[in-house]
């Protein structure tokens, strides 16, 4: 299944909320399967966006340092969200196969989620 990097990272907090739903096992097991390879990809989101905070974070006062402060990035933001934008545009082929849809016919979803959930999802037949 292929899919935009942003589409895995928009859909981590739906995908969390599913994953904490008591499931059917068949779908339970597939939400498992599929849920293990997008986790791989949304650490490696988040180890690039940690990246690119560091290199376009502002520069840090001792004191800030000291107390361990978090970095900020405000002067060079355009850049950061630059680079940010083009990872998330990236698309990356994930070894698993979408969720047939009659699995979730049963789940009650915010109309949010399952805009967000829809690249994981097969395609309804009939529709």
């Amino acid at each position: 299944m292929k899919v935009a990097l942003r589409e895995i990272f928009e859909a981590r907090e739906a995908l969390e909320r599913l994953l904490a739903a008591p499931l059917e096992f068949r779908l339970a097991y597939r939400m498992h399967r599929l849920a293990r390879r997008l986790m791989d990809e949304l650490r490696e989101i988040e180890a690039v966006r940690i990246r690119l905070v560091e290199q376009y974070a502002d520069e840090q006062t001792d004191a800030e340092r000291q107390a361990g402060a978090p970095l900020q990035v405000r002067a060079r933001i355009a850049d950061f969200r630059r680079d940010f934008e083009a990872l998330l545009r990236e698309e990356v082929e994930i070894d698993a196969e979408p969720i047939p849809f009659e699995c979730l016919e049963t789940l009650t979803v915010s109309v949010v989620d399952l805009v967000r959930l829809t690249p994981f999802v097969g395609e309804v037949a009939g529709v």
